[in-house]
């Protein structure tokens, strides 16, 4: 296991993520909600990573968790 996690909150920007990805060459990361929880994981493969502007909550995160 990784001795330190990685993770964004689910109201960053796709950017945002991608970047975390890049900096720490991860090929997924960990989404968490206002309260720590984890709201999901997102992968490079997504297909809702395509699309820049969008944030990762609601029906994105949805999606990807499924």
């Amino acid at each position: 296991m990784t001795p330190s996690v990685v993770s964004c909150r689910e109201d960053d920007s796709v950017d945002s993520a991608i970047t975390k990805m890049k900096e720490h060459q991860l090929r997924r990361i960990v989404v968490q909600d206002g309260k720590d929880r984890v709201a999901g994981i997102i992968s490079l493969g997504d297909p809702a990573l395509a699309s820049a502007d969008r944030r990762l909550s609601g029906e994105v995160l949805r999606a990807i968790s499924r």
